[in-house]
């Protein structure tokens, strides 16, 4: 099988390139530029919605978009369950949903979390703390709880596990 792929691979090399590409710049098909027009507009629209917005935001788990918002499925007593929207950059997402109160409450969070792993961490633990932390500036699936945001927030939890000072049993993380 791997040697059938690695075939393919020479023989369809650009346009394997080419797939990828498109996959990595959110199915945007007309190159690198049009991928970070595409991000720029998206963060835009959020600091402009933020703007109307400073203190609580638009609500959290909203489109940007007011035409998205008929998408919106609504449950018990009419009140919204569900919508699934691409917010990409976490801190002008953060901003846009929650506002200023919710941005200082997220960062009070993240102090709490990060202080002690990196007064108290080994350098391992330190940097797979911050990696899923960039991950998650670059993605906004921070508040993806069943998604893949589940596994950064038991990221975090090992992390912040393993160099609680009150934790008798200390974890390690061997490399």
């Amino acid at each position: 099988l791997a040697i059938a792929l690695g075939i393919v691979a020479v023989a369809k090399g650009d346009a394997l390139v080419d797939r990828a590409m498109t996959f990595v710049q959110k199915r945007v098909e007309t190159g690198a530029s049009a991928s970070i027009d595409i991000r720029a507009s998206m963060i835009e629209r959020q600091m402009d919605n933020f703007r109307a917005n400073p203190l609580t935001g638009i609500g959290f788990g909203l489109p940007s978009n007011a035409t998205d918002w008929a998408r919106i499925s609504t449950g018990f007593l009419g009140l919204p369950t569900g919508f699934t929207a691409e917010k990409g950059f976490m801190p002008s997402s953060v901003l846009e949903e929650t506002g200023l109160i919710g941005a200082i409450l997220l960062g009070f969070v993240l102090f709490t979390l990060a202080a002690p792993v990196y007064r108290h961490g080994s350098p391992p633990v330190q940097a797979l703390f911050l990696a899923a932390l960039l991950a998650n500036v670059g993605e906004m699936i921070f508040f993806s709880f069943g998604g893949a945001g589940l596994y950064y927030w038991l990221v975090y939890g090992w992390c912040y596990a393993s160099v609680d000072p009150k934790n008798v049993q200390r974890l390690t993380f061997n490399v």
